[in-house]
């Protein structure tokens, strides 16, 4: 808090009681920070999207949600980010068994030491019969693997992961195609993610669409 904001304070303190002065504040300050859930160590990190309930030959929408994440990361400078390039190209060098090797593994034949594990547990994009309008509603797992052991560093407290879901409703996508509509909310997503690891300002409200925690 800068000089004149604790002026401000004590000002508002004097004159309407501490109760008041922190009804200023809020207005002049904004919302309070909120916390990371958890801080990752200032370690190489490697970003990891994946489906696995439907684990097959394409994955678009993995790679889209990963390369926003990566970037957010590294825009907030949470740890240095290991380009997932190498994981593509670990992939194709190894499309038969590359779903078998574990997440550590993966990690470390990439030179990472912690994996961003994400899930995407559901990606639905439902159209209206008759209009352009569509409805959407996808839901992602998140979690921090120690590549060292291969143990979940976060949550401990949730095996599957942190849940974060999206959801629109009926006139989403008019005049978008597919494509356009997936980028807008991985863009989102990938904002929420990277929010987990980094202390941030509520400056904006939260974007339309985020449910539960």
């Amino acid at each position: 808090m800068n000089f004149g904001r604790v002026l401000l304070w004590v000002i508002a303190c004097a004159l309407g009681g501490c109760s008041a002065a922190g009804a200023i504040m809020h207005k002049v300050a904004g919302p309070p920070a909120v916390p990371a859930k958890f801080v990752p160590a200032p370690k190489p990190l490697l970003v990891l999207v994946e489906n696995y309930s439907r684990q097959s030959s394409g994955h678009a929408d993995e790679d889209l949600l990963a390369r926003y994440v990566e970037g957010e990361l590294k825009e907030h400078k949470v740890a240095p980010v290991v380009d997932s390039t190498k994981l593509r190209e670990l992939r194709m060098a190894r499309p038969g068994d590359f779903h078998e090797l574990s997440i550590s593994n993966l990690g470390r034949k990439v030179g990472a030491e912690q994996v961003l594990y994400v899930n995407i547990v559901e990606s639905r994009i439902e159209p209206l019969l008759g209009d352009e309008s569509v409805r959407t509603q996808t839901s992602v797992r998140v979690k921090m693997i120690d590549v060292s052991n291969g143990e979940t560093r976060w949550p401990t407290d949730m095996e599957a992961g942190f849940p974060l879901e999206y959801k629109s409703e009926w006139g989403t996508g008019i005049g978008r195609s597919e494509m356009e509509i997936k980028q807008g909310i991985y863009r989102a997503l990938s904002d929420r993610i990277a929010k987990l690891f980094y202390k941030w300002k509520p400056d904006q409200e939260e974007p339309e669409g985020f449910i539960g925690q």
